[in-house]
């Protein structure tokens, strides 16, 4: 795995915020999420996916029911200006997930990193979904972009 890809999903794995874009109709909707990196494991040439913990609800929950391809923006948590950051943006289709043992994964791990999220798991509309990415292009700093598929 060359160093550029490892960078990148370092970077989804420390952070566990981002920004979420869905298409509402035509035109771009954002929005901010917490996240949970899963790389694949053993899987060369895969990068893993997103798990989401997100209300059925949400204005960009209702948009990628109508059109799952979504894109996901993380960027270095630093003092840096914004231009010297690290930033990652993923392409992928998000899909809700059903297996319960996964769904029991996730939540011990969302509630480690979240520890207040815990009445979130008791209403109704909240859901488990993943982004399986398809796409991830890396801006490292100035003149170190590449994409990864």
């Amino acid at each position: 795995m060359s160093q550029n890809i490892e960078d990148a999903l370092s970077l989804l794995a420390a952070s566990s915020e981002g920004f979420l874009a869905t298409l509402e109709g035509e035109s771009p909707f954002v929005s901010a999420v917490s996240y949970i990196y899963e790389p694949d494991s053993g899987a060369p040439g895969k990068q893993g996916k997103i798990d989401l913990f997100l209300s059925r609800l949400a204005r960009h929950t209702k948009n990628f029911q109508k059109n799952p391809n979504v894109s996901l923006l993380v960027v270095e948590s630093s003092a840096l200006p914004i231009y010297e950051k690290k930033r990652v943006t993923l392409q992928g289709r998000i899909q809700e997930v059903k297996d319960e043992e996964r769904f029991r994964k996730f939540k011990a791990g969302y509630l480690k990193i979240f520890p207040n999220a815990e009445t979130f798991f008791e209403l109704p509309d909240f859901q488990f979904f993943e982004i399986r990415i398809a796409e991830i292009h890396l801006i490292a700093g100035f003149g170190k972009i590449t994409t990864f598929r």
